[in-house]
């Protein structure tokens, strides 16, 4: 049976000792941030992971999401603990107090991400997705949608997602067939299919935010192949009004989930937006009053930025991702090499009066382990160091400018570093 604790030790040793969290009291959202309470929300979301979300990995993934009649049922007892997750008040641990959140700062939302990817990462990654989503909205979103929109996704009532992918565009948004036509009332009508969308439907909330990506024609309807023509929107699943009201089902239509390795409670859908009504997000892009010169392009739009934004966090939490992948499978493989018998020692039986030694008394098995937890451990420092900079950018100390451009540099080598040594670890 798989097991996971959670490495709450490691977590303070690195936090306390290595990066002296006292110190740190003029950064934004440290002035109340005493070893003690960071005690009580790492110990708090340790427990939490190991015995509400971990029980239900196993049993998550041989279930599976069901996609019948148009609908996303996730499995057996998700929708109970992500009721109980969001009671808790972690889907806000990190969100601004103005919209309902605790205001944490990111290296402690970074740990308690990094705990719940371990235990459950099917269903961890339902708030994780929402919380990029309400990030962006918060950085771009109209004061209404701050408003109603905003806190009932930090406090878990709504979802959101992440909506950029389609069937023939994936990196290169150039591509993107995706279009958003506006509307006489300010709004837009979208027409397009997104696929690889995790969270795309689910029935753990009443509502789901898409955070998307699409391009807008110009004056005579017609698609340019470049970035300026691509903005950024929120499309609600159910329509919400400017004072909070919630009228009709959107043209937000699931086509299907997809079929995995793995993850298989986290819904991974296809998203059919048919003259859905959307909503621009970010300053409206101005049209050119001359032609373009020879060589020269357009500028991007101004939703590219809050897309980024989005993009830039998402990044960094799969990276998060790959290091609790990574910790986890350390674990079991850690507790399987003190179980199974296999062979003798080089240097002769350890227990004779057994039929084989366990495999840990093996050089490679140990070799194995201790690459796995090395990796892990330097990992996780590399990233909490790395949101600790996220922290120092945004305050008035004279490096901030220093620790921003270290964030922009760590960000893509977390991911696809964190990505590799988890898979490493559980390969």
């Amino acid at each position: 049976m798989p097991i996971y604790r959670a490495p709450v030790e490691d977590f303070r040793f690195l936090l306390h000792d290595v990066l002296e969290l006292d110190k740190q009291r003029d950064l934004p959202g440290f002035a109340d941030l005493s070893p003690d309470l960071v005690d009580d929300i790492l110990s708090n979301a340790g427990k939490f992971c190991e015995e509400v979300l971990q029980p239900l990995n196993q049993s998550g993934d041989e279930e599976g999401c069901r996609f019948e009649n148009g609908t996303v049922s996730t499995p057996k007892g998700f929708r109970r603990a992500y009721k109980a997750y969001c009671e808790a008040g972690w889907s806000g641990l990190g969100a601004p107090e103005s919209v309902g959140g605790a205001g944490m700062p990111p290296i402690l939302t970074m740990a308690v991400h990094e705990m719940g990817m371990s235990a459950n990462q099917s269903l961890a990654m339902y708030p994780m997705l929402t919380a990029g989503a309400y990030g962006a909205l918060l950085a771009t979103g109209p004061d209404w949608m701050k408003q109603h929109i905003a806190p009932r996704m930090v406090s878990g009532e709504w979802a959101g997602t992440m909506a950029l992918t389609e069937p023939g565009c994936g990196t290169d948004l150039k591509l993107m067939k995706t279009r958003a036509v506006e509307q006489p009332d300010g709004t837009y009508k979208m027409n397009g299919t997104k696929i690889f969308i995790s969270g795309g439907d689910q029935d753990l909330t009443s509502n789901i935010i898409h955070m998307v990506i699409a391009k807008i024609p110009d004056e005579n309807g017609q698609i340019h192949d470049d970035l300026s023509t691509v903005n950024f929107f929120m499309v609600p699943k159910f329509i919400v009004k400017e004072d909070g009201g919630v009228t009709v089902r959107n043209g937000v239509n699931t086509g299907g989930i997809e079929h995995k390795m793995g993850i298989k409670g986290q819904a991974t859908c296809v998203l059919n937006f048919d003259d859905a009504i959307a909503w621009r997000l970010g300053p409206k892009p101005t049209p050119r009053s001359t032609p373009l010169g020879p060589g020269e392009k357009r500028s991007s739009s101004a939703g590219m930025a809050g897309m980024f934004g989005m993009m830039n966090a998402a990044r960094l939490g799969v990276g998060i991702q790959g290091i609790g992948l990574g910790e986890v499978a350390y674990q079991n493989g850690y507790a399987y090499a003190h179980e199974r018998r296999v062979g003798r020692a080089l240097t002769g039986p350890m227990e004779p009066e057994k039929p084989a030694d366990l495999e840990i008394v093996h050089p490679d098995v140990k070799r194995m382990l201790l690459q796995a937890r090395a990796s892990t451990e330097g990992l996780r420092a590399l990233a909490a160091w790395t949101t600790l900079n996220i922290s120092i950018s945004r305050s008035s100390r004279p490096e901030a400018e220093t620790a921003g451009l270290l964030e922009d540099l760590m960000t893509p080598v977390i991911k696809s570093f964190g990505t590799d040594m988890g898979f490493e670890a559980a390969n």
